[in-house]
């Protein structure tokens, strides 16, 4: 079964939430029907029966996963009060071995969300950590043995990068602190994760690896290039069948790493600078050097991922900088480039670079924005002058967008009464799924859909703006003028801003 790995952690954190990473299995190994999660009672067949659907579960489609994603946490918290369930009334070593497998998967995925953190990754310690001591060369204890090196790895990525909207930044000097003790902390588990590959291949490698690169790019002092080039001939060395799959994704998975670890950078320095102008220069003449420094690469015909990555920086720098004209420079190169070119695609991303520029310069102005909900109801943006709005662009099949929900819902309950509304625009192309997913869940905000949209001969507000990763949320105050082109109600600053625009009249 397909684990929680780096990069679809990091597309989660970034910072923010873009893109998703699903694989699946070549043969079906059982399909999700309603009752899939019926927990059986105290009898040993059953429960190892079902604990092994659950653990070697894979969703075989798209339209699959959709329905998995919001069954998740109800998925693994089901395998693990099943493998509870074994564990307590089981006596042969094999079904406890099992009861123990399905534990650790359950607590592992449990732990990998920002909301289960907390709670479940100490119970996975506390439990991976006695396997360890009682059999520590049993085949549950080895894995668990990867699993804790993930999770050290996790620990120093959540250390570097306050969770996903929810923490403060810290001070300067207490992160140039912090900074210097995650890069010591750092090479001590490098040099772990090579050990545990060399002693237990094929156990969790691929994500080991994944980790191994990720920390190179995110804590070296000023990425080591000699370094990432040597481990990748270490990957073309290697008879790992993972370091076949980990090489034909290296370049792209290391310009992913960078991309984030140079637009944090970005972000920091500009946030420590404050007032001071001549600080904020420096950041900007250090974004303007590397984006000079990529030009030539980015004109490469075939240079595809770096050009695909330099969009991303053009993307920052417009929520970064925002308002400054210098940026639309950039933007114009790579637009003519697209424009010269006779492939059809390019044609699509040139659209796609005039929407983020129309998204870039939202702030403090009025946008365009109808829609069409579910019953057929045509909304405008101009409708809602005199409320603030939050526009939320979301889908049924995106996990971070799911797990926000409750975020919005509480901001929504707190301040609907003050004149706060929420405006739902899902990008699902599936109506029916859509109809489906609101009939069971029936937020109470105002639900729409880009499809139906379309359908009707509007536009795609996503693509109109620029959008391309979600959950993605745009605050609108009661003049009708945008007070933030990009924010999340799980910001602690949202609050803030939130109850400052309510008391504007």
């Amino acid at each position: 079964m397909s684990r929680p790995c780096l990069v679809a952690l990091v597309a989660c954190l970034v910072i923010i939430c873009g893109s998703l990473h699903v694989s699946f299995a070549q043969e079906p190994k059982t399909i999700l029907s309603d009752d899939f999660l019926t927990l059986p009672g105290d009898d040993v067949s059953a429960l190892k029966e079902y604990i092994a659907r659950l653990v070697d579960y894979e969703p075989q489609s798209m339209e699959e996963y959709q329905k998995w994603i919001p069954l998740r946490g109800a998925y693994y918290a089901s395998l693990l009060e099943a493998s509870d369930k074994l564990l307590k009334i089981a006596t042969e070593p094999a079904v406890i071995a099992q009861g123990q497998k399905g534990k650790l998967v359950a607590l592992e995925n449990l732990a990998s969300g920002d909301e289960g953190r907390d709670k479940y990754a100490p119970q996975f310690k506390a439990f991976a950590n006695e396997l360890i001591r009682k059999a520590p060369d049993s085949e549950n204890a080895i894995y668990a043995q990867a699993v804790l090196l993930e999770f050290q790895f996790y620990e120093l990525y959540f250390m570097q990068n306050p969770r996903h909207h929810t923490e403060e930044i810290p001070k300067k000097e207490e992160f140039l602190q912090q900074m210097q003790e995650i890069n010591d902390a750092w090479l001590v588990l490098e040099k772990s994760m090579r050990e545990f590959i060399e002693k237990h291949p094929g156990v969790k490698t691929n994500e080991i690896l994944s980790s191994l690169v990720a920390g190179m790019c995110q804590y070296e002092v000023e990425t080591d290039q000699a370094k990432l080039d040597a481990f990748k001939t270490y990957l073309e060395q290697s008879d790992l069948e993972e370091a076949k799959g980990l090489l034909e994704r290296f370049d792209f998975f290391v310009q992913n790493m960078l991309e984030v670890t140079f637009c944090r950078k970005m972000g920091l320095m500009f946030h420590y600078a404050g007032d001071d102008e001549q600080a904020k220069d420096e950041v900007r003449r250090e974004f303007r050097q590397y984006l000079d420094s990529q030009r030539e690469a980015i004109l490469d015909p075939d240079n595809q991922i770096v050009r695909g990555f330099y969009v991303h920086y053009l993307e920052f720098a417009l929520d970064l900088f925002v308002g400054e004209k210098w940026i639309l420079e950039y933007f114009q190169v790579l637009k003519d480039f697209y424009l010269a070119s006779d492939n059809p695609f390019y044609k699509s991303s040139a659209d796609r670079l005039d929407g983020m520029i129309r998204r870039g310069t939202l702030k403090g102005n009025a946008m365009e924005f109808e829609a069409y909900q579910l019953d057929g109801t045509k909304i405008d943006i101009r409708d809602f002058r005199g409320k603030v709005v939050l526009i939320d662009f979301w889908a049924t099949w995106c996990g971070p967008c799911i797990a926000s929900l409750p975020e919005v819902e509480k901001h929504y309950k707190q301040y609907r009464d003050q004149g706060f509304v929420v405006i739902a625009y899902s990008i699902d192309e599936d109506l029916d799924t859509l109809r489906d997913y609101e009939t069971k869940h029936g937020h109470p905000w105002i639900s729409t859909s880009a499809q139906l949209t379309l359908d009707k001969g509007g536009r795609n507000y996503a693509d109109y703006y620029g959008i391309s990763g979600i959950p993605y949320y745009i605050l609108v105050g009661r003049d009708g003028k945008v007070i933030e082109p990009k924010t999340h109600p799980a910001m602690p600053n949202f609050a803030k801003m939130l109850e400052k625009a309510l008391e504007e009249k």
